[in-house]
């Protein structure tokens, strides 16, 4: 599935758990389709203040279930998993870099810069176009275009 075809899946996805999620108390991460095995799994990341636990998940997966089946956001058969996003969530919206300002990141990207492809720092900034790293003394700018993943990465006590 390409990045668009992502992009409009998550949104559709969205819209039709809008109410369901609020409900919850839970808010919608990200929503994707992989295809493993000759099985189509529809997966969706949820998150909650303070965390999301096994039974959020089981208690949404059935509701969302309806939901998607009422909406017939997919005419083809799958399984729905519902889960938390980790501790190494991925981000991919703009609006999921602001929210994570101030955070450790580790950027993969599509394209080397300076003969570098991985890069981890902390996120200063998120425009529409570009993202701000931290690292050490120096900050650097990279499009959002050229990115092949971010993901947090978390300072873990131990």
């Amino acid at each position: 599935m390409g990045e668009t075809a992502e992009i409009d899946f998550y949104d559709k996805v969205k819209k039709a758990t809008r109410d369901l999620m609020d409900g919850l108390a839970l808010e919608l991460v990200d929503a994707e389709i992989a295809r493993e095995g000759g099985q189509l799994f529809l997966r969706i990341y949820i998150e909650r203040d303070g965390g999301v636990t096994l039974d959020d998940c089981a208690k949404a997966n059935g509701l969302i279930g309806n939901v998607l089946e009422r909406e017939a956001i997919i005419a083809d058969s799958y399984v729905l998993e519902v889960m938390s996003p980790g501790i190494y969530r991925r981000l991919k919206r703009p609006e999921e870099f602001e929210m994570n300002l101030g955070k450790m990141v580790r950027v993969r990207l599509k394209m080397p810069f300076e003969g570098i492809r991985d890069f981890s720092g902390v996120l200063v900034g998120a425009g529409e176009d570009s993202l701000t790293l931290e690292l050490g003394e120096e900050l650097l700018e990279l499009r959002y275009d050229n990115l092949s993943g971010v993901r947090l990465e978390p300072q873990l006590p131990w």
